[in-house]
């Protein structure tokens, strides 16, 4: 399946290619484009997932999903300048979405995770490899590989003339990897759980 889903991911990369970089589609990368925009949902929808599956369980699960919604939550407000939405959204909402008011929640977030972390330490720490080498854990690792490397084009160490494109393309190719992770962290313990159940019941 994950091998399916990094082939049409390919396929994706090399339209989108084709069309920004052959066709000087512009539209498709600038700023608050289309490639923003989807970058945006794609994090919003990790960050939902991911505290789902946090209400939804507890322990090492609930700390690592809660992790993963606070993430997504601080890129969807990264990539959203909210204050410049063209909807009648209520100031506190505003206030909320950038400058101090942003920087204030997510810290308390940020302080969150960590509590979560330092609370489930132990439990992190005897099952520190099977999460780094699950198939979410591998995920995250390249998600976060492609957020380096999309800095390096943001800096224009890479790239050359289509270094935004590129920039924006491994951005986004990240998001989407970091979603999958998100999905596959829920589907993992949601099977776990019902197969616990079904022994309990036997």
């Amino acid at each position: 399946m994950l091998i399916i889903i990094f082939a049409l991911g390919l396929l994706a990369n090399g339209l989108l290619y084709f069309f920004a970089v052959q066709n000087n589609a512009e539209w498709l990368y600038s700023e608050n484009a289309l490639m923003e925009n989807i970058q945006a949902v794609v994090a919003l929808i990790a960050a939902i997932i991911g505290l789902i599956t946090c209400i939804r369980y507890q322990g090492l699960t609930s700390a690592v999903a809660f992790a993963c919604a606070v993430l997504g939550w601080s890129i969807f407000l990264r990539e959203v300048d909210v204050e410049r939405l063209h909807y009648n959204i209520p100031q506190a909402l505003v206030w909320l979405g950038h400058g101090i008011g942003r920087n204030s929640m997510l810290l308390i977030l940020w302080i969150g995770v960590f509590w979560q972390i330092k609370k489930q330490f132990a439990s992190i720490k005897q099952n520190f490899r099977s999460l780094v080498f699950s198939p979410s854990g591998k995920l995250l690792l390249i998600s976060f590989g492609l957020l380096i490397l999309s800095d390096l084009f943001e800096k224009h160490i890479l790239g050359g003339l289509h270094h935004v494109f590129y920039e924006e393309l491994m951005e986004l190719d990240a998001f989407l990897l970091f979603l999958l992770a998100a999905l596959l962290i829920k589907i993992s313990v949601a099977k776990a759980t019902n197969q616990s159940d079904r022994h309990s019941t036997q």
